[in-house]
């Protein structure tokens, strides 16, 4: 159970060509005099060959946007929806980002020559909807406007007004200021007749920044400028402009570097940058402490050579022991051990592999071969290897996790977990107290450090109990105690880990060079992590004599095989899955090619020198590799929209998100 810990611990065109088109200038919109039952998109529908995409049940005739941008990094916005309800709903759903990514140059030239990726928090002053039902729900990426009453219908035309204000942190960007703002986002799910948006500028802006002006649209990603056909006016305080025929999931972004000053800017080091610098230090420490441990590694286990393994050993069972873990390899090397029993036969004529059923199990065959068994041949008496359905990799999990199952703290015990819980709390402290924008991440990381001590009481009180107290029924219940509260904690260590690695893309008191070596050395530690691993009792008592039968298939000579086989004419197929398990089917058949060996049924008679084709595993784990990641991708559905997205290209910056109606 103490090795699921570790990764636990581990560390989100329709109307393209009309873009393309000579654009006429579209006059200023007085968003005052706009009236919703006056607006004719004819004309828009005509030129471009446009039809609005309703599939949410409306669509948005006019999305007019004005932002105010002041100079203390607060942006005053106010969004004008005229939408259209082609079937009835309740109202729509505005969902606002709350952190957004952009990717800056910091370099003194800003020749683009040094990019550096940030993430922001979005804070919000208040939120608005006049005349309107409102809810706010807050969610980890979106802050979820729903506008309007369950107990009404809407159809037809209807104006929403949506008053917000956000509240940017500074950037810690030393080189330059940027304003970079989505006026529409990417996770519209309706189409736009017209969208037309207004920024006024409290401070006036230089004309070095209009040179740089940019304004994307299109799907997230699209990056082409469309600024020249988009602007209908700009002077020094405000910029205005005009889309028309946005399709659903389209955005508009605005990307305007300004001169650093531009913002006003904050005292960068404080008391989290030192907790910070501290916290990194014990982490890098005791990093240290576990990579002079796992060189230190396991005991090595005297090989006593033996030619036939364990009557109670299966291959999978050789497979799990001698690696000291349980993965598909193990489960196919049941496939030849099937055969060698009598169970299967093997049918490859070179292009594909059909197993064909004999005889059924026994009855009190381990449940990992039952469930593997019958879904085999859970259509018949027939099972073609490189047709394997997505049933077939669902039952192949279940096969491995009930072999897990029967091998659970038989295989490895931990011996540095306290050290390691510890070098990753430290670390997820690190990332809480370096973060600029903290809020809950301070209070968070204490915790951390709370549990982890938690943890390592619970560690040592398992042990000081497994010393001390026989297999009673108290022991059980305070293993599966233990278990419980290493799985509570190791959910919240990977939740906690996840967040805190997030953080790594954000803007942080400490250098990212710093940040990205401790995340780099902690990778170390769990690339080298089988050697802080301590095999159990259990293993050792077996190992010894499964390294023997894998030293005897490796260097057994002529002589001896030939009086095995002349003892036995089935040896050569009953160590065959041993050999599979171990790696060595080449090697082993390789040793048969010049023996008289009979060729058996189950192997579909193939001869000694065709035998790695018939027993193929790297075709097998093609094929079987491919129905449990179609399994995987049915039962595990899909992640939902991020909240925001990375910059310098349609749908990045401030602001953004999209909607829904409701």
């Amino acid at each position: 159970m103490n090795k699921y810990i570790i990764p636990l611990l581990l560390l989100l065109s329709i109307c393209l060509p009309s873009f393309g088109l000579d654009k006429t200038i579209i006059e200023p919109i007085d968003s005052a005099k706009i009236d919703s039952t006056k607006i004719d998109s004819t004309e828009a529908e005509e030129a471009f060959d446009w039809e609005p995409n309703a599939q949410d049940g409306y669509y948005i005739e006019l999305m007019n946007v004005d932002v105010t941008v002041h100079a203390d990094r607060t942006y005053d916005i106010v969004e004008d929806i005229y939408a259209n309800f082609v079937k009835p709903r309740h109202g729509i759903v505005r969902e606002i980002p709350k952190r957004f990514y952009m990717n800056r140059d910091v370099s003194e030239a800003q020749d683009r020559s040094k990019y550096e990726l940030k993430r922001t928090e979005e804070k919000f002053g208040y939120i608005e909807v006049p005349e309107e039902e409102f809810t706010v729900e807050n969610h980890a990426e979106i802050k979820a406007v729903k506008i309007g009453s369950p107990d009404v219908w809407v159809e037809g035309k209807h104006h929403y007004q949506i008053r917000y204000q956000l509240k940017l942190p500074n950037d810690r960007v030393l080189a330059s200021d940027l304003f970079y703002h989505s006026i529409v986002g990417t996770a519209w799910y309706c189409s736009m007749d017209s969208v037309h948006f207004v920024v006024h500028f409290d401070k006036e802006v230089p004309d070095a920044s209009w040179d740089k002006l940019k304004i994307y649209v299109g799907e997230e990603g699209a990056n082409d400028d469309r600024a020249h056909d988009l602007i209908d006016f700009a002077d020094y305080h405000t910029i205005e402009g005009s889309v028309t025929c946005l399709p659903a999931l389209w955005g508009v972004t605005i990307d305007l570097p300004l001169p650093e000053g531009y913002f006003p800017t904050d005292d960068y080091n404080t008391v989290y940058y030192y907790l910070a610098l501290a916290t990194s230090a014990i982490t890098i420490l005791f990093l240290i402490i576990l990579l002079f441990r796992e060189l230190q590694g396991d005991e090595k286990v005297a090989s006593v050579v033996t030619f036939r393994p364990r009557k109670d050993l299966t291959s999978a069972d050789i497979g799990s022991l001698v690696d000291g873990e349980v993965d598909d390899e193990d489960l196919l090397s049941m496939i030849p051990w099937f055969a060698a029993h009598g169970h299967i036969s093997i049918e490859n004529d070179g292009k594909k592999t059909v197993l064909h059923k004999l005889k059924p199990l026994p009855a009190d065959a381990p449940e990992y071969q039952t469930i593997l068994f019958t879904a085999f041949f859970a259509k018949g008496d027939s099972f073609d290897v490189s047709n394997s359905s997505t049933a077939f990799g669902a039952a192949w999990e279940r096969a491995k996790k009930a072999l897990k199952k029967q091998y659970d703290g038989k295989l490895n015990r931990f011996e540095s977990l306290g050290l390691l819980v510890l070098s990753t709390f430290t670390l997820s402290l690190t990332y809480c107290f370096s973060e600029v924008d903290s809020d809950g991440w301070i209070v968070g990381g204490l915790i951390n450090v709370i549990l982890a001590i938690l943890i390592m009481a619970a560690y040592r009180a398992r042990s000081f109990l497994k010393d001390r107290i026989h297999f009673t029924t108290f022991f059980l219940g305070i293993t599966s105690l233990w278990k419980l509260i290493v799985t509570v904690f190791g959910l919240f260590i990977a939740i906690t880990m996840a967040l805190s690695a997030h953080t790594a893309a954000g803007d942080n008191y400490l250098p990212d060079q710093l940040l990205f070596g401790m995340m780099v050395a902690m990778l170390v530690v769990i690339i080298f992590l089988r050697r802080l691993y301590r095999m159990t009792a259990y293993r050792r008592e077996r190992l010894a004599e499964i390294l023997g039968l894998k030293e005897f298939i490796q260097t057994a000579e002529v002589n001896r095989l030939r009086m095995l086989v002349d003892e036995d004419e089935r040896y050569f197929y009953d160590i065959l899955p041993y050999a599979m398990a171990f790696g060595l089917v080449d090697e082993w058949a390789a040793k048969f090619e010049n023996l008289s060996v009979k060729e058996l049924q189950e192997f579909g008679n193939t001869p000694i020198s065709l035998i790695s084709h018939c027993v193929n595993k790297s075709q097998w784990t093609s094929n079987i590799a491919t129905s449990v990641t179609n399994y995987k991708s049915a039962s595990g559905g899909s992640s939902g929209r991020a909240g925001g997205s990375r910059g310098g290209y349609s749908g990045g910056g401030s602001g953004g998100g999209g909607g829904h109606s409701w």
